[in-house]
């Protein structure tokens, strides 16, 4: 229990500050700032890196990874028991709201939290297929990161982060972790709970796609 309230409360640090930077960067983008769409998309990657390198760097020792697709990882791989695991993810999802439910009082509205979608949801207007191959490649990705065994995997992973939050965002405002989404997509509405499924169904896919390739390389190593 001691581990799934780490990894609400650093889920909930990420989605706070990832999601509050999103809202307000595309807050100052729409006001007469000067300011070009690409350093706001560079803005939020990093925003969004960064909080899960502190997140990271605060429960270190306890190896969280504030994602339900990686902790699904360890599940599948037999290095976290299944029980276990599905605590941590509860604590994951109910900390993704609770950041959620905070950026939205600070906003005092919740019609804008960073929510993923596509259509009419998305910037540049990406339609179901689109968002569904995206969110697969960018979890595929994030999660073959995850699996290597490195000292400095956290940077690594944050490097990863602000790459597939870069190449995401346009489509799909990038999420690669139900937690970051389930959370927003609660209180911004119907429009967003419609298009949830995609964001909690492909990162998963993603990840077992990565596993998969991940085995191949270890049989063929």
């Amino acid at each position: 229990m001691i581990k799934s309230l780490k990894e609400l409360i650093g889920t909930a640090i990420i989605i706070l500050m990832g999601c509050g930077i999103a809202s307000t960067s595309n807050t100052i983008l729409g006001t007469s700032v000067n300011l070009p769409g690409a350093f706001t998309l560079l803005t939020i990657a990093i925003g969004f890196a960064t909080s899960y390198l502190i997140a990271s760097y605060i429960f270190n020792k306890d190896k969280c990874t504030f994602n339900p697709i990686l902790t699904f990882s360890d599940i599948l791989l037999k290095n976290k028991k299944i029980k276990q695991g599905l605590i941590e993810i509860i604590g994951q999802v109910l900390g993704g709201f609770i950041g959620a439910e905070i950026l939205g009082i600070i906003l005092g509205q919740y019609g804008s939290l960073g929510a993923n979608g596509y259509g009419l949801n998305s910037i540049i207007g990406a339609n179901l297929a689109q968002a569904i191959t995206i969110e697969i490649i960018i979890s595929l990705i994030l999660t073959i990161v995850y699996l290597k065994k490195d000292k400095n995997k956290e940077l690594y992973i944050a490097l990863t982060i602000v790459l597939i939050y870069l190449f995401a965002i346009p489509y799909t405002n990038a999420s690669a972790n139900p937690a970051r989404s389930i959370g927003p997509a609660i209180l911004m509405g119907i429009e967003y709970l419609k298009q949830l499924w995609v964001f909690i169904l492909c990162p998963f896919i993603g990840a077992i796609i990565a596993i998969i390739i991940y085995k191949i390389s270890q049989k063929n190593s």
